[in-house]
């Protein structure tokens, strides 16, 4: 399904209608939809829309990950006390830090 980008006429649009979609997306934490002109389109809080973007993002990760995963030369892991060490980490400074997230 391709997304409709074309403006829409004012007689056709109610913002009154949108404005209720957009209450009920909000009561009800789920998205609503609303008729124009025979195109429904979905109105999603800006909670919702954050969640959206945090998936697609997450999805790309992902894909990102399995690539590499895909290409991964295991002749050039080097352990972890290695890289740290070269890096001049100590283990006082990871436990002072807490979780550590490298990519």
């Amino acid at each position: 399904m391709q997304p409709i980008m074309q403006p829409v006429d004012d007689e056709d649009f109610d913002l009154n209608e949108v404005r209720a979609a957009f209450d009920i997306a909000k009561r009800t934490n789920r998205p609503a939809a609303v008729e124009v002109d025979k195109t429904k389109f979905v109105v999603i809080t800006a909670a919702m829309h954050e969640a959206l973007v945090e998936l697609i993002e997450d999805e790309r990760l992902s894909e990102i990950a399995q690539e590499r995963w895909a290409t991964l030369d295991s002749n050039k892991l080097i352990p972890a006390e290695k890289f740290f060490k070269e890096l001049g980490v100590k283990q006082s400074d990871l436990d002072a830090v807490g979780d550590v997230e490298i990519e």
